[in-house]
């Protein structure tokens, strides 16, 4: 987590209480103990999803969107680093090449901040992202033909 015990110890304190002041409908209240709980630690993201719903509450639409997309963005890159390291662990147990299309999206973006520019929406990437992604399998497909025909499992081999 990176974080001492101390220090986590007062992010689930914050946590904790704003989603019961979120439950009494308390709504600023919730607030101020989620902001002092990313004021701790910013990498839950939970934490905006409970945040949106207390802006929501208080009709603060505009801050209830940049809550909710907090959430979303932080949930993607979890969902997207777990989904990378099933395919990573599924290829080398197939023996099949693994393409890391993370890393690869992670190098076309700039100071490695995958963004919108690359994505369609928050998931799923755009048609330049998918070329790129689809070289670099095409290119690590062919060289590993190159020196693996005879164990090919099944694919096709010209």
């Amino acid at each position: 987590d990176g974080l001492d015990g101390k220090q986590l110890a007062a992010w689930n304190k914050a946590y904790e209480s704003g989603i019961n002041e979120l439950k009494k409908k308390n709504y600023n209240k919730a607030i101020e103990y989620f902001l002092f709980a990313e004021k701790i630690d910013s990498r839950n993201a939970r934490l905006y999803h409970y945040m949106g719903k207390s802006y929501e509450g208080l009709g603060a639409m505009e801050q209830a969107y940049e809550a909710y997309w907090k959430h979303i963005e932080k949930s993607r890159r979890l969902i997207v680093r777990e989904f990378n390291q099933i395919i990573r662990d599924v290829c080398k147990k197939e023996n099949v090449p693994f393409i890391d299309g993370m890393r690869i999206i992670e190098d076309m973006a700039p100071h490695r901040l995958t963004g919108y520019e690359l994505f369609i929406d928050s998931m799923h990437p755009n048609k330049i992202t998918h070329r790129v992604l689809g070289e670099a399998f095409f290119q690590k497909y062919n060289l590993n033909l190159a020196h693996k025909r005879d164990n090919h499992k099944g694919y096709p081999v010209k």
